[in-house]
């Protein structure tokens, strides 16, 4: 790596031949599919089980955790007062075979029914709305169950104002990034189609190269090649942006990809969604649904996720290094089975120790980093000036895991610029130059002692 190690001491980050040696150090960094499934890798096709853990809320659209699914309780199984379901959901009255107290009824009465013209508890409590946490000193039994299930009863609507369109929720008028304003005490399962949930998360294998393949058409996964396709790349460096689908569902809205050797372009487009989105995560993202749709009439974009998977199936085959920074969840978005990984995250997991991560933050490639230096008084003590070098040294060494801390350390570049969004092309680029500097330097843990 020699010649890899003046490019780098020059600064320029440009291509790297492809030689023996240079593909050897890539595949020594491959991940075991141990690793790779523990770290949240899908690699095989889900079963049933694995596709009810994706049931989400039809209110608050989140996945249902066991035991916070609407379920028959105590005071679901007969008609009840308000009050009285209020405090048996409250745990207030004891389980049968303990002592009553002036709380408590007897055992016996829990089981039949106390008003024929009361509700159960689910229906009483659906028209509650949030509200913030009790400071009046109240105990949770005297503020009642707990709201697991919170969520907008309205639609989100799009409001034109001066500067640009506002997207708000037209139950309570607010932002759709506001809190939620009504709760219920438990979710209710969405219901879904008949193979609704096993179509939508349905995942690929990387195919062999096939004679079947047109690159002129990106509005479907079935292509047809005149000449034989051209060989799979050696490396590619992969990076998705999401937006959030109307289920809640993370949906994949553009994809990039780069040959980790030549640093060419392969695929850098804007993807279709599949399904009806709730919005574009543009914050984040960088994509807005004005800029999708003027792209879709301009047939610049892929047809969802096959369309995406097609694109890039053009220059990758099952034997290609696919690298990214956490790209278990590009592969995810892209419903895509590809074992053969280099994941940055993981590379820097293994060399920073937990307590300095935790300590960093920035623990995934969406969330912002946010960094605070210390700054240095007139007053300091060589001592105080001692421990800042040791700080920065600390920092220079563990900068945290997110894209754009490490990128800012390890090759002094500046992403993800505040206000601007994500760009996948760029943080594909980056991620890139991230594993060269881990192929150049070779980290090894610990750093320090």
């Amino acid at each position: 790596m020699a010649a890899t190690q003046d490019v780098l001491q020059e600064g320029d980050f440009g291509p790297i031949p492809a030689t023996e040696e240079h593909v050897g150090s890539l595949w020594g960094l491959v991940h075991s599919q141990s690793r790779l499934q523990k770290a949240g890798y899908v690699l095989w096709p889900l079963g049933q089980a694995d596709l009810d853990k994706k049931k989400r809320c039809g209110r608050c659209t989140k996945v249902i955790r066991k035991g916070h699914e609407r379920q028959k309780s105590r005071a679901q199984s007969v008609k009840l007062a308000p009050t009285i379901a209020q405090r048996i959901a409250a745990e207030v009255y004891p389980l049968p075979g303990k002592e009553t107290t002036h709380m408590g009824v007897q055992s016996h009465a829990r089981s039949m029914s106390l008003q024929t013209n009361g509700a159960d508890i689910v229906d009483m409590m659906q028209d509650m709305t949030l509200k913030k946490d009790n400071k009046d000193g109240k105990d949770d039994k005297e503020r009642g169950p707990p709201m697991n299930c919170r969520f907008h009863p309205g639609r989100i609507q799009s409001r034109a104002s001066l500067s640009a369109s506002i997207f708000a929720w037209t139950c309570c008028g607010k932002n759709i990034s506001s809190p939620p304003c009504a709760a219920e005490q438990f979710h209710t399962t969405r219901v879904y189609r008949r193979g609704e949930l096993e179509s939508n998360w349905q995942y690929f294998s990387t195919p062999h190269p096939a004679s079947t393949l047109d690159p002129s058409s990106s509005s479907s996964s079935s292509f047809f090649f005149a000449s034989p396709p051209p060989a799979p790349v050696v490396a590619v460096v992969i990076d998705c942006e999401m937006g959030t689908a109307a289920s809640g569902e993370s949906e994949l809205i553009r994809v990039s990809a780069v040959d980790f050797f030549t640093r060419r372009v392969l695929v850098d487009s804007l993807v279709w969604p599949d399904v009806k989105m709730a919005h574009f995560n543009t914050r984040y993202s960088g994509v807005s649904r004005q800029s999708m749709d003027a792209a879709r009439r301009a047939r610049r974009t892929l047809a969802g996720r096959a369309g995406a998977r097609a694109a890039l199936w053009q220059f990758i085959g099952p034997q290609t290094i696919v690298i990214g920074h956490s790209a278990n969840s590009d592969l995810n978005a892209l419903r895509w089975i590809h074992p053969i990984v280099i994941d940055s995250l993981l590379l820097e997991m293994r060399i920073q120790p937990r307590e300095e991560r935790e300590e960093r933050g920035g623990k995934t490639k969406d969330a912002e980093q946010e960094e605070g230096a210390a700054v240095g008084t007139q007053e300091a003590t060589p001592s105080t000036a001692e421990e800042d070098e040791k700080t920065k040294e600390r920092k220079r060494l563990y900068p945290g895991l997110s894209l754009k801390a490490l990128t800012a350390e390890r090759l002094k570049r500046e992403i993800q610029v505040r206000g601007q969004g994500h760009d996948s092309l760029e943080d594909a680029l980056a991620t890139r130059d991230l594993l060269v500097w881990h192929v150049v330097n070779k980290p090894e843990p610990p750093l320090v002692d």
